[in-house]
């Protein structure tokens, strides 16, 4: 729980210093899925052996040109104060602070296969409409769902999973009714 304050106060500080800034957003997100995406780079940040000037070393060649120069700075900043193992918690950090400023909610969506193009664009539309705000899919596959999907949007969950629609099911038929079904 610390770890995420401190995630949030380092893209709160951001946020604030690059107001108005819509390349701070699209700097912290291509950050953000680098370090997913390249665990060379992952592995050298979180290296205790490697000297800082060796880690802003490879961050400049890997960013290099392709990041505004307050991300660049923000990037200085926080290996110079040996943070940069939460940097992916920062770039989600200050995703939400964007999208809390403009009105846009995440949806977290888990499904046993991939949504189409189209899935998602019919479930972003659907969630739309029920929330009132503008929605952005963070959808993730996961096997342990029989079928269907779970969706969370802030405190709601809708669980439109097999698993879920075969509990309500089997609380809804009682054993007196003479159903046959055994937990």
């Amino acid at each position: 729980m610390r770890q995420q304050s401190i995630a949030m106060r380092y893209a709160r500080a951001l946020h604030e210093e690059g107001a108005g800034e819509a390349r701070i957003r699209s700097d912290m997100e291509l950050i953000g899925t680098t370090l997913e995406q390249s665990p060379t780079l992952t592995a050298c940040l979180h290296s205790p052996v490697l000297e800082r000037e060796a880690k802003l070393a490879a961050v400049r060649a890997v960013f290099a040109d392709r990041l505004h120069p307050l991300s660049m700075q923000f990037l200085r900043l926080v290996i110079e104060r040996r943070r940069e193992e939460q940097l992916p918690e920062m770039a989600h950090a200050y995703a939400g602070l964007c999208d809390a400023e403009t009105g846009v909610l995440t949806a977290y969506v888990r499904t046993t296969l991939a949504l189409s193009e189209r899935e998602a664009a019919d479930l972003t539309a659907a969630l739309e409409q029920h929330t009132g705000h503008g929605i952005r899919l963070e959808v993730q596959t996961d096997s342990t769902l029989m079928g269907g999907m779970v969706v969370r949007v802030g405190d709601v969950v809708f669980d439109g999973s097999v698993r879920h629609q075969l509990e309500r099911l089997r609380s809804c038929m009682s054993p007196a009714q003479g159903t046959g079904l055994q937990d």
